[in-house]
């Protein structure tokens, strides 16, 4: 089952309202809030794909930049002594913390 949709770097959800017999959802990791819904998984997916389409689209319009769900940094909050363990290691590496950082992240991950 897929648990959510993607359309042009946007992902959204996928929820189910039983009482109202409705598929609805709404775009993940943006400020910005775009909802969509419909009757089928096939209704769904196009509902989402337009009110992403038409959020670009209204942000072209009024000359602003369409948030983007990852601006590709982060900040993380771990103990000195971790710290110092990281930095050493680039150090040793000969790379920069932030470069070593995300070769350790890169070699954990599991993305399909």
């Amino acid at each position: 089952m897929q648990k959510s949709l993607k359309h042009k770097g946007y992902q959204g959800t996928v929820e189910v309202d039983f009482k109202k017999g409705v598929l609805f959802g709404k775009v993940l990791f943006i400020n910005s809030l775009i909802t969509y819904a419909g009757a089928t998984p096939a209704e769904l997916q196009r509902s989402f794909t337009q009110e992403v389409d038409d959020y670009i689209s209204d942000c072209a319009a009024l000359g602003v930049e369409p948030e983007k769900p990852f601006s590709g940094t982060f900040q993380i909050r771990c103990s000195p002594s971790l710290h110092k363990e990281l930095t050493a290691q680039a150090f040793n590496a000969g790379i920069s913390f932030n470069k070593y950082v995300v070769s350790v992240l890169s070699a954990k991950k599991e993305i399909a």
